[in-house]
């Protein structure tokens, strides 16, 4: 069609929700007297001018109940600041000093929960009770400690009365006398020890000259040279399998080795690789037919969504599915290629024969294994013939003691012994009973003096005063566990910061330790979102540069922050660095959400900027949907777009200042073109 011919478009708009709508030859058919659009024939030449320098209009008309039904609005170009800078997406999560986990300082158990998940709270608010045992026992322990200090003051009054009145005097005395009687019990013990001793000997002396002491030796030795030479044995026959172990192993390595010189151990791991690749490669075609069909399936639910045909959760569904088989085919591409380098290592590994060496290696250990335990038999053979030697020299020497009567001596010798070891206790019990009678000599001085009744005296005072320290001590206890005395066993537990309870670990009556996680609190006035950025760009932000952010589930909504950290160092291998900025939440993001965001590099120009979904891409080209002179017409205006931001995108031609064009609603008056074009309606 050139630019002299007539060009005229049957439109049909309708949009309804919950009517049966019928389209039939370009007409509309409707159950129901709702507002549904008006099919016109518009003739362009004879109701606007061309725009030369944009090429033919598409001239597109409803009436005033399908245009606000269509969600439609109209907006003036106006020239504004389109600021530039890098843009980045990323997920929205909780700023990192928002978050707080509560615990208790104290094991225990849950008896109040004052707060549920979602609920927000103050600082300081009370979120849950937790009884004690521990508590109790502090509280336990504190009226010990105050009890062991009444009792130690009660004490020092007493010990001083008793030391005025002598008290302690007479107990030392008494003390040193039955020490005294206690080591002249002791001495006469020593002397009838001696007496026994003597007697002893006397006994051995003439047991000695009967013989009695040299056989029980000689037996000995005779038993101990007996076990030498089973040793021996034993360590001859394990010498013997050693060299049965060496000789198999020799074998062994020998047949490894013809085994290798004939390929044996490369082929299996390759026939497995391949066969892995076969497999690898089905599923990629499988893969790829998968996507193939969801693609067809996903443009089939546009076409009927766009004839109000079908719901908007079925074209969730079919743009759901294409996504998972587009995943699936990414996921068979990388096996397939995992496979094949699987196979080309294994192929290499066999030619370089890599697996036959190992099998050698491992004979060649199990060989040199084979010869150090043969080497270690010989050294045990080697001690049990030494042991064997010891026992005879040993039963030689005790043959000759025997025939010497050495024994016998060696009994007399230490029978003697034992009466002077009895002589020198009795010599010491004669020397403590001397030091007794000193001590009760001192005792009675000390007495005379009044010494021990100012020593009973300074010792209540230091039992006094370790028992204040105790006192002090468990009030201190009480004081960290958020308790003081004479309490209940229970602590509040409180919030460390405001915010809202974002997860509560617990339950009534549970039981918790100190270790023990109770519920996370987070502020989410402020939250995170980091942004990766390429080397190219670190030089142009800085801490406090402003960062603009959109999240997909609030689409018209742009929310500003500031950056707040910024990595010391670049990622070696993607040459980024990482940039966290604080984005201020009023109270409608969530971490998780997923969002892109721009880094502000410099103040904007003043350009034509519209929304980016005022923009549509018709017949391959960006365009517009310019207002007519009549309402509620309007005409395909092709664009030249520029830079984008904050959901803005810049016209740099075919669109003036004060031009009126669609800024709500296009995608679903060119949704309607397309329709129109597939259904041949042109006439």
């Amino acid at each position: 069609m050139t630019h002299s011919e007539i060009k005229k478009r049957w439109i049909p708009i309708a949009i309804a929700s919950g009517l049966a709508i019928l389209l039939v030859g370009g007409v509309i058919i409707s159950r129901n007297n709702s507002p549904r659009a008006e099919t016109h024939l518009v003739d362009e030449h004879d109701d606007h001018d061309d725009h030369d320098d944009h090429g033919e209009s598409n001239v597109i008309e409803f009436n005033e109940a399908s245009a606000k039904l269509a969600g439609i609005k109209i907006s003036e170009a106006t020239l504004q600041k389109l600021a530039t800078g890098i843009s980045f997406n990323g997920q929205i999560s909780a700023a990192p000093d928002a978050t707080a986990q509560v615990s208790s300082i104290v094991p225990g158990r849950i008896s109040k929960l004052l707060v549920s998940q979602g609920d927000r709270v103050k600082a300081g608010q009370t979120l849950a009770i937790v009884e004690s045992q521990a508590i109790g026992q502090a509280q336990s322990a504190y009226g010990q400690a105050q009890a062991r200090y009444q009792n130690a003051s009660t004490n020092l009054s007493v010990v001083t009365k008793q030391a005025q009145a002598g008290v302690f005097s007479r107990g030392p005395i008494e003390a040193a006398r039955r020490a005294e009687a206690e080591a002249t019990g002791d001495m006469r013990d020593s002397e009838a020890a001696v007496r026994q001793a003597r007697t002893a000997l006397e006994n051995i002396q003439r047991q000695a000259k009967a013989g009695a002491f040299a056989s029980p030796a000689l037996e000995a030795a005779k038993n101990a040279r007996d076990s030498a030479t089973q040793a021996l044995a034993a360590a001859n026959a394990e010498l013997d399998r050693s060299k049965d172990q060496l000789q198999s192993a020799k074998a062994e390595l020998n047949r490894r080795e013809q085994l290798a010189a004939a390929g044996a151990y490369g082929q299996k791991p390759v026939e497995e690789a391949r066969r892995a690749h076969a497999s690898a490669q089905a599923q990629l075609s499988a893969a790829r037919s998968e996507i193939i069909n969801a693609r067809a399936n996903q443009q089939r639910i546009k076409v009927l969504s766009s004839e109000g045909l079908t719901s908007k959760r079925q074209m969730e569904d079919a743009d759901l599915a294409y996504e998972q088989a587009q995943s699936r085919l990414e996921n068979a591409e990388s096996e397939v290629a995992a496979a094949r380098q699987n196979w080309d290592r294994e192929k290499t590994l066999a030619a370089s024969k890599t697996s036959a060496t190992a099998e050698v290696n491992a004979a060649r250990s199990m060989l040199t294994d084979a010869e150090s335990a043969l080497k270690t038999r010989n050294a045990e053979v080697q001690r049990s013939q030494d042991a064997l030697k010891l026992g005879k020299a040993a039963l030689q020497r005790e043959q000759i003691i025997y025939a010497q009567n050495i024994a016998n001596r060696r009994e007399v010798s230490a029978a003697r012994t034992s009466l002077e070891q009895a002589e020198s206790a009795l010599a010491k019990a004669r020397q403590q009973k001397a030091i007794a009678t000193s001590a009760l000599k001192r005792e009675e001085r000390i007495a005379s003096q009044n010494l021990n009744n100012i020593s009973q005296l300074q010792a209540a005072q230091a039992e006094k005063r370790a028992a204040q320290a105790d006192l002090k001590s468990a009030r201190t206890t009480l004081s960290l566990m958020k308790s003081s005395p004479g309490g209940k066993a229970a602590i509040p537990i409180t919030a460390p910061l405001a915010g809202v309870v974002e997860e509560r670990k617990i339950s009534l009556g549970e039981v918790i330790s100190p270790e023990t996680i109770l519920m996370t609190l987070t502020n989410m006035d402020k939250v995170a979102m980091e942004a990766v950025v390429y080397e190219k760009d670190i030089s142009q932000i800085r801490i406090g540069t402003s960062v603009s952010v959109h999240v997909d589930a609030l689409p018209n909504e742009i929310f500003t922050g500031r950056i707040t950290f910024i990595g010391s160092a670049l990622d070696p291998k993607t040459r980024t660095l990482t940039a966290r900025a604080l984005i201020n939440n009023p109270g409608k993001l969530r971490p998780g959400m997923f969002a892109r965001g721009q880094i502000s590099t410099d103040k904007g120009t003043q350009v034509i900027s519209v929304p980016q979904d005022a923009v549509q891409m018709i017949d391959g080209q960006a365009s517009v949907f310019t207002a007519a002179d009549e309402k509620n017409h309007f005409e395909v205006r092709h664009v030249v777009t520029g830079a984008k931001a904050n959901g803005f995108i810049e016209i740099k031609s075919g669109l003036k200042p004060a031009e009126k064009y669609i800024s709500e609603g296009a995608f679903t008056v060119k949704s309607q073109m397309m329709k129109e074009d597939m259904g041949g309606h042109d006439h």
